[in-house]
């Protein structure tokens, strides 16, 4: 695992259970899209940063990527590339 964190980051007011809820989905879909991949070639980066006065958290995975059927409806609920 790589980390790529922003250092003096402003504190964020958010539910901190459903942030870490979401990261921890984040980084089981990222260790999920690496399973064919043989082990040294296997990379999950986290990467933060300040954007436009946001905080900015990042999973990059090197896994197969999003089928293009799947991306047109990515955001919809109930859509998922699995």
């Amino acid at each position: 695992m790589i980390f790529e964190l922003a250092e003096h980051l402003p504190p964020v007011v958010c539910d901190r259970v459903q942030i870490e809820q979401v990261v921890v989905n984040l980084l089981a879909n990222a260790r999920d899209a690496l399973g064919e991949r043989p082990p040294d070639q296997r990379q999950i980066t986290l990467r933060s940063r300040i954007e436009q006065a946001a905080v900015m958290f990042e999973v990059e995975d090197c896994g197969g990527g999003v089928a293009p059927q799947v991306v047109k409806r990515l955001f919809e609920p109930f859509v998922t590339p699995k």
